[in-house]
């Protein structure tokens, strides 16, 4: 460590972008393994009892922007109140 410290500055700058390049290539291996976990082979064939039960991928979308649009508009809402409460304001010397 103390060897790359005292390096001259081309040589910490190999290290820096080979260092970065490995951990990209790790944090993608890792990404990609847990990615396969989570999408089963053969899995979008075979239809189950579970598939023809649960919501399509538009009914779920649909249920998600509903639920934003009423965070929004209660949010949009509450700041509306804010600005049109009375401005009483009380100073004390």
């Amino acid at each position: 460590m103390q060897r790359l410290q005292s390096a001259d500055e081309r040589t910490k700058k190999r290290w820096v972008i080979i260092l970065s390049a490995v951990a990209m290539v790790v944090i993608v291996f890792i990404w990609l393994k847990y990615f396969n976990t989570l999408v089963q082979p053969g899995g979008w064939d075979t239809p189950s009892a579970e598939t023809e039960e649960s919501f399509s991928f538009w009914q779920t979308m649909k249920a998600g922007l509903g639920v934003l649009y009423d965070k929004a508009a209660g949010g949009i809402q509450g700041l509306g109140n804010i600005l049109q409460a009375p401005r009483d304001y009380l100073i004390k010397p």
